[in-house]
């Protein structure tokens, strides 16, 4: 039996497993928790893009209000707006092109020399056309850019290759000119260059064998030829691209001068649209954005967590049998679950408290005992005291109980009378201040405290 020499630890001790357990069992909880940040989070997305999407397709299909311009006003808006619209285009391939930045004096050049073989004569202007065509009609392009990872888009690429056919006069003369043709290939520098002649070479490799499926006909590399030349031509195309840039632009500042306060609201209007909203064409559509929602999966598990975690270190209330054995020096006789998955599991805790309850009181010669607790006694507790006291009534010991301990003042003039006290204390119910309390009084009072029975 206790001496009533228990101390109280002034921190509490948190236990790791408990805490485990807890948000375990509060899993619902946490899956709620989960579910509704996805659905705050995708709908957050999915409002936000449906939002642009829809001041985006009235801004497109809504017309300019030009009511106040003349139709003479409205001519110059408009031209403005298409000289705008040529002009921006027109930067963007003055970036993004790999021939204008190539410099015309030094230009690195590859000429790939090629010849059909096993082909007669009637059908070598045929193939040779059909080559002709795959290099120069951008079909060549485009399958570089796949298939050998080339950094830029078939468009761009197209203009740095070429084919040219043979046709000396000797050539003609000898009827073999439509056997011949050469690809000429064109890069920024030297390693730019060989590397997408290499890439020509690999995809005519593949286009011969596609169009000359006979075992004796072949498309042929006779030479490859590396130089650096000065290209009087590209010179002209890089010259005229600019020269044209510059006088549409010179014409839309002309015009844009001469624009009355009306059509200069007007063309601010149509210049200062945003173009973030790209992407959301009018023709798309407003889906949910899985990652939104996945992001509010991960951020509500950790909140319900947090939240579980946060109430578990401030709730003042015994959570455990371990609880009860960290922080006070007690007998704890054992525990009894309300919800047991087997009934003999229940009934042999019940046997095990009973066996050590009445040990204990003939070990210390007991003949009166209280059952107390802190709050009124529900069903359940009413149930296990009534057992308790039945069977220790059978050894001679007689049981008493009373609840509310602390509030009803007619049990204090009888609690002296009892040879010692067994507290029944709850999980998740019985808080640490009233439980201090109930060991307060009985230590100030010398009664003597059998130990302690715990409801889980």
């Amino acid at each position: 039996m206790s001496k009533n020499n228990w101390k109280l630890k002034e921190e509490r001790e948190i236990s790791v497993a408990d805490l485990v357990k807890k948000t375990i069992r509060s899993w619902k909880f946490i899956l709620c928790c989960a579910l509704i940040c996805a659905m705050i989070f995708g709908g957050y997305k999915y409002y936000k893009d449906h939002k642009a999407l829809k001041n985006y397709t009235e801004q497109e299909t809504s017309p300019v209000e030009v009511s106040e311009l003349t139709p003479a006003e409205k001519e110059g808006l408009a031209y403005a707006k298409a000289l705008q619209s040529f002009l921006d285009g027109q930067d963007t391939y003055m970036e993004e092109s790999i021939l204008l930045k190539i410099n015309p004096y030094q230009e690195n050049r590859v000429a790939l020399q090629y010849e059909l073989r096993g082909v007669n004569e009637d059908d070598a202007l045929g193939i040779l056309e059909q080559c002709m065509f795959y290099i120069n009609d951008g079909r060549m392009a485009s399958d570089i850019v796949p298939r050998h990872g080339i950094e830029t888009t078939a468009q761009y690429l197209q203009e740095l290759i070429c084919s040219d056919k043979l046709e000396s006069a000797n050539e003609i003369s000898n009827n073999r000119s439509n056997r011949y043709f050469t690809v000429y290939v064109i890069g920024e520098d030297t390693d730019h260059a060989a590397k997408l002649a290499d890439s020509v070479e690999k995809c005519l490799r593949i286009y011969g064998k596609s169009i000359l499926p006979a075992p004796e006909q072949e498309l042929v590399l006779l030479s490859r030829q590396d130089s650096v030349i000065y290209d009087d031509d590209l010179e002209i195309i890089q010259n005229t691209i600019r020269e044209t840039r510059n006088a549409k632009s010179d014409t839309l500042n002309a015009l844009v001068s001469q624009f009355s306060d009306a059509q200069m609201a007007e063309y601010n209007e149509i210049n200062s649209r945003p173009d973030d909203t790209a992407e959301l064409h009018p023709s798309a559509t407003v889906s949910i954005d899985k990652k939104y929602v996945i992001a509010g999966l991960a951020i509500g598990i950790f909140i319900g967590c947090c939240w579980i975690v946060f109430f578990y270190l401030l709730n003042g209330k015994i959570k455990s049998t371990t609880d009860i054995e960290k922080n006070y020096d007690l007998c704890v006789y054992g525990t009894i679950k309300r919800r047991a998955k087997k009934a003999t599991q229940k009934q042999q805790e019940r046997d095990q408290i009973l066996a050590r309850i009445i040990l204990n009181c003939h070990k210390n010669h007991l003949e009166k005992l209280l059952f107390i607790s802190g709050h009124e006694m529900d069903e359940t507790l009413k149930m296990e005291y009534d057992y308790f006291c039945s069977e220790i009534e059978k050894q001679g010991i007689k049981c008493t109980a009373a609840e509310n301990m602390l509030s009803q003042m007619e049990m204090y003039e009888h609690i002296g009378e009892k040879d010692a006290v067994v507290v029944f204390a709850e999980a998740e119910k019985t808080s640490y201040q009233l439980f201090d309390k109930m060991l307060i009084f009985l230590i100030e009072n010398n009664i003597p405290l059998s130990g302690v029975i715990v409801m889980e």
